[in-house]
Order: C-alpha cells, then structure tokens, then sequence
C-alpha cells in the first residue's frame, strides 16, 4: 500500500516523535550518531554489484551452466542451482540473489516440465545457509559485524 522508503521514513518520524513527546527527545548529533554508514555503503555496493550481473546476465549463465553440466538430470541440476545460489549468496546480498535466480529457475523447471515450487523453497534455503555463512553475506551480519561494540564483546 506505501512504499518502502516512505513507511520507513514516517516510521522513524514517528518514534522520533514520541520521544519528543515523552521528553527525551535526541538532539541532531546524536540521530546521526546512531546511522551505520559502513553497513549503508556496503550494502549499496552489493546492490551495485548485484545491478551489474543482473545486466550481463551472469545468472542466467550459471543456471545455463548448471543445466549443461547436469546434462538433464533433474537432481543433479537441482543441486547444482541451489550450490550456486548459496555460494553467490555468501558474497553478495541472499534476498537479491534469490530475486533474480527466481525466473530463471522457473525458466528451467518448465524446460524440465518440474513444478518450480519446490526447487524455489530448496534455494531458498539454501540462499539462507550461503548468506548466513559470511560476515556480508545478509544485511543483519553485517549490521552486527560492523558494530564495534559488539566486536570487542
């Protein structure tokens, strides 16, 4: 119903708000004290990154590659997609890399005549292992890497 930006931005307006309201409201130094500019600029250059194979069509190569190299086995090619989506997923954003897996791997399940479904739910997964394995590999890992505090603890 509202886009993204604009909830997360009335959102924080309106805790800012309620603190106003109750008395503790931050001063301006302090609001941007507590922005994590490592975190936004490495999750802008993924997305760069990402916006760049998604041009070349990088990931319909690995999906073509997987295809040829499972030579029309229906689990071999499986598995391969779903290692290619956690291993990507480990350098770069999961929820992006799954985006733009997702039509190619249904793409191959129709040439396959494969319900998509659940090959999509194996990548998934496995997307979430990949991400979950590197310090950059999903946004809440970097978020808590990037914190000094939580380093030193």
């Amino acid at each position: 119903i509202v886009h993204r930006t604009l909830a997360a931005m009335l959102g924080s307006l309106v805790a800012l708000a309620a603190l106003a309201v109750v008395g503790d409201r931050p001063s301006l130094n302090l609001v941007v004290e507590w922005i994590d500019f490592e975190t936004l600029a490495l999750l802008f250059g993924m997305m760069i990154l990402v916006a760049i194979f998604s041009e070349t069509g990088f990931f319909d190569y690995c999906a073509v590659k997987a295809y040829r190299l499972s030579r029309g086995r229906v689990w071999a090619m499986i598995i391969m997609l779903c290692l290619i989506a956690a291993i990507l997923s480990a350098f770069l954003d999961n929820v992006t890399t799954m985006l733009l897996f997702t039509p190619v791997t249904i793409r191959l399940c129709e040439v396959l005549n494969l319900d998509p479904r659940q090959v999509l739910i194996a990548e998934v997964i496995f997307t979430n292992i990949g991400g979950a394995a590197t310090a950059i590999g999903d946004p809440p890992n970097v978020i808590i890497v990037s914190n000094q505090e939580l380093r030193k603890m």
